[in-house]
């Protein structure tokens, strides 16, 4: 799989080479680029190839894949139309209709991908199990959670004077306010624990939650960082 983008037209190219079969053995790396030189490509990129490329057009396999059937593949890169459009991804419809913004996608029952973003440049990076046991924590607690921080970039973090190891940097931590939450302090981390998150650290006007990888005995970490 590769693509790249025409420097005039800003046209964006997406190719799936089929190979691995007695007509063709695919493109070579050099190849690829010739390709994109001809389509006036000055932007290119070489993804990852092999029984798992597959490229899909409005719901349909277009290329032929080399084992004859579907593999399960880790990650995808969608494009689609500034229109309306619906898609389906970890069992919810996600459906766009007065915004093109990519970010507004709703990535759980109740929490959209913009609400994870970086302040800064409203790039995200979330762990989908992070958003899980977010949407688990949201059910239990038959309220609405808001996000007071999700993913940071280093420049940001280090703006609000972040750790440098930050959970945050890799979306795997969150920040949730808990102005609104009706549950009491010690209910709502005896909760947080119930669910799985491995870090939890309680603020005058938030709670921070996180997926930390844990041994110890608990099998989580808590801290109180209240002004006394």
């Amino acid at each position: 799989m590769f693509g790249g983008q025409n420097e005039n037209t800003k046209e964006i190219f997406l190719c799936v080479s089929e190979g691995r079969n007695s007509n063709d053995k695919g493109l070579n790396a050099d190849e690829q680029a010739e390709i994109l030189l001809e389509l006036g490509c000055t932007l290119g990129f070489n993804g990852d190839g092999g029984g798992s490329a597959e490229m899909i057009v409005e719901g349909k396999i277009v290329n032929y894949l080399s084992d004859k059937v579907e593999r399960a593949i880790p990650d995808a890169l969608l494009l689609y139309s500034n229109s309306d459009y619906k898609v389906e991804y970890e069992g919810y419809e996600i459906t766009q209709q007065e915004s093109s913004d990519t970010n507004h996608i709703q990535i759980s029952k109740n929490f959209k991908l913009y609400e994870f973003q970086s302040p800064d440049t409203r790039e995200v990076k979330i762990a989908p199990v992070l958003v899980e046991k977010l949407q688990k924590l949201r059910t239990s607690l038959k309220d609405s959670v808001n996000i007071k921080s999700g993913y940071r970039t280093i420049t940001y973090n280090k703006k609000i004077h972040g750790e440098d190891n930050s959970l945050h940097l890799l979306g795997q931590a969150v920040d949730i306010k808990t102005n609104n939450i009706k549950l009491s302090t010690k209910d709502l981390i005896a909760l947080a624990v119930k669910i799985g998150f491995t870090g939890i650290g309680i603020y005058d006007d938030h709670m921070h939650l996180d997926i930390r990888q844990i041994t110890n005995s608990k099998n989580y970490v808590f801290w109180d960082n209240r002004k006394k």
